[in-house]
């Protein structure tokens, strides 16, 4: 009966875990997809602002201080280089630098 008993709490801690795994590698998908980003591209004078926020990369179109878009990419997985310039905070100029910054970033 005990043999029993610890079979099942194992079975069923293997399938929590395998679940959790799988909700992780989701959760830490950094894939890049031009479509997937609600960037509004309002004119070619416009500046975006590429920034670190909470330890992620994050967009800043009109409000310095909210980001309109938070990525799924964690800063400290970055080059130091690269994580002192999103300290600071980079400007694309116009909206096909910031794609690039973006792919650079999220590849």
């Amino acid at each position: 009966m005990k043999k029993s008993l610890t079979a099942v709490i194992v079975m069923i801690f293997a399938i929590f875990l395998g679940f959790a795994l799988s909700y992780i590698n989701k959760s830490t998908d950094i894939s890049f997809n031009r479509q997937d980003i609600p960037i509004r591209k309002i004119s070619e004078e416009k500046r975006y602002l590429l920034k670190d926020y909470k330890g992620r990369l994050a967009l800043f179109e009109d409000n310095p201080d909210k980001p309109s878009v938070i990525f799924k990419v964690y800063t400290d997985n970055l080059p130091d280089m690269d994580k002192f310039k999103l300290r600071e905070g980079i400007y694309a100029e116009n909206y096909e630098e910031l794609l690039r910054l973006i792919e650079d970033y999220t590849s």
